[in-house]
């Protein structure tokens, strides 16, 4: 990887292939837990980083997140001081990590991803098409994701399903 920033604790590189974003490694190397001493040290680092770089950076080498999520969860108390229970919210049971709940899961894949809806009564319109309507229903909101509370702050993804490497989620994350 080619720097192109160092702060002494951070080095940082270009995401391949776009337009903002940065490749974040510790100048000491080490996962996760290293990471969360570096950031105990120097609490304002990382989230600096974040908005200097448009709120995506990539950490590769948090495989120990895996193994002990409760470092997700103290990562992300830097990010904002609310870290909530997701048992104790409306959120369902099957996007709880079951360890931590403090952990909200965003998967499509089993077992959080959601059964398709209903087919619409009729299934086709007359002219062949699906039938739509806006709203589904009377009194919904335009969002509904997350409609009640806040997007989580910190958000992490396996790269691929036979690894335990990690990246920022969303349609903007690329491999390392």
């Amino acid at each position: 990887m080619t720097s192109d920033g160092d702060d002494g604790t951070f080095v940082t590189a270009p995401l391949p292939g776009a337009t903002f974003g940065k490749v974040v490694r510790l100048r000491e190397g080490g996962g996760a837990a290293a990471l969360l001493a570096a950031m105990q040290a120097d609490p304002e680092g990382l989230p600096v980083l974040l908005y200097a770089n448009d709120g995506l950076l990539m950490l590769p080498g948090m495989d120990g997140i895996a193994d002990d999520p409760t470092l997700l969860v103290a990562l992300s108390q830097f990010f904002g001081p609310e870290v909530e229970n997701y048992r104790e919210t409306l959120t369902l049971l099957n996007r709880i990590h079951e360890a931590v709940p403090e952990i909200m899961i965003v998967s499509n894949t089993p077992p959080t991803r959601r059964k398709p809806p209903a087919r619409p009564e009729p299934p086709l319109t007359a002219d062949g098409r699906l039938p739509t309507q806006f709203p589904h229903r009377r009194g919904s909101p335009a969002r509904t994701a997350f409609s009640a509370r806040p997007v989580p702050s910190f958000t992490c993804s396996p790269t691929r399903p036979s690894t335990r490497r990690f990246r920022s989620g969303g349609s903007a994350s690329y491999a390392a």
